[in-house]
């Protein structure tokens, strides 16, 4: 398997988000936490929230993918100041569905999506996100399955994990005291 730093990059973003002063930091994701690279990122951002001293709230935690009605009330019920998404897209419905209960984005919210996908440069204020590079991946993947096919030994782990680089745009900044 060839996959990004899911953990990694998440862990990234969440103490991305703590340097800037954020302590009340939201998770948003798909509810399907199988899937390894959600369960990661999920692992990350829990790393995150303990790196920097943070003790986790499991109302700050919503699974409800892209849906515009539930992120609305989440932002009402929970009043994040920050929020890490599973992905830019459901970065940019967050986006969305905060500027549409009145919040300032990054003024009152700030976002961090994952990916960095051309949704993230596309949305109203471009997205801080966490860049993955299936370049590399598909090339690293691409070897290895060559290789395999050739009959030669595959050098190195069975499971490849490749770096992932925090991108900083203007859906972040610090927080207001």
């Amino acid at each position: 398997a060839v996959v990004s730093d899911n953990f990694g990059g998440m862990l990234e973003a969440v103490t991305h988000l703590a340097e800037l002063g954020h302590r009340q930091i939201g998770f948003v994701s798909t509810d399907n936490f199988q899937t390894s690279s959600v369960s990661d990122r999920y692992k990350g951002y829990l790393a995150g929230l303990e790196r920097a001293g943070i003790r986790p709230s499991p109302s700050w935690v919503v699974s409800c993918g892209a849906d515009r009605d539930a992120l609305r009330e989440y932002f009402r019920s929970v009043s994040p100041t920050a929020v890490v998404a599973i992905n830019d897209f459901i970065a940019a419905e967050a986006l969305v569905a905060a500027r549409e209960e009145g919040l300032a984005i990054p003024g009152d919210l700030a976002i961090v999506g994952f990916d960095d996908s051309d949704v993230a440069t596309l949305v109203e204020v471009p997205l801080t996100t966490m860049r993955q590079f299936p370049m590399e991946m598909g090339k690293a993947a691409a070897q290895r399955l060559l290789a395999i096919l050739r009959g030669k030994p595959v050098r190195g782990p069975k499971r490849l994990v490749i770096e992932t680089e925090l991108v900083v745009r203007e859906s972040t900044v610090r927080e207001r005291v």
